[in-house]
């Protein structure tokens, strides 16, 4: 699986289909790989092997599903060396009179 790709949809650059982050904009993806477990009779999680997450058994027509994680879903990034800060949103909600 590792010789497919996709269009990176925010700077157009073919990239790997694992890309779990676009090298070219820095994009981040949420990247699984799925298949039918015959076992479990569902489409489930699979690992890089192909094999299902929930008892191990080996899943058919495995493929990758990648979507683009909203930026504000992305894990905040920290200058090197320096430990990861998450920021709560601003602003607040007012239930009025």
């Amino acid at each position: 699986m590792t010789d497919l790709t996709k269009i990176c949809p925010m700077c157009a650059e073919e990239i790997p289909a694992t890309a779990r982050v676009c090298p070219h904009c820095r994009t981040p993806f949420e990247v699984r790989i799925v298949g039918y477990c015959p076992t479990d009779h569902e489409v489930v999680e699979a690992d890089e092997d192909h094999k299902c997450l929930k008892c191990g058994s080996a899943v058919l027509d495995a493929r990758i599903e990648s979507k683009m994680v909203e930026p504000w879903q992305a894990a905040p990034r920290a200058a090197p060396g320096q430990p990861a800060t998450v920021v709560p949103p601003t602003g607040s909600v007012s239930a009025g009179p």
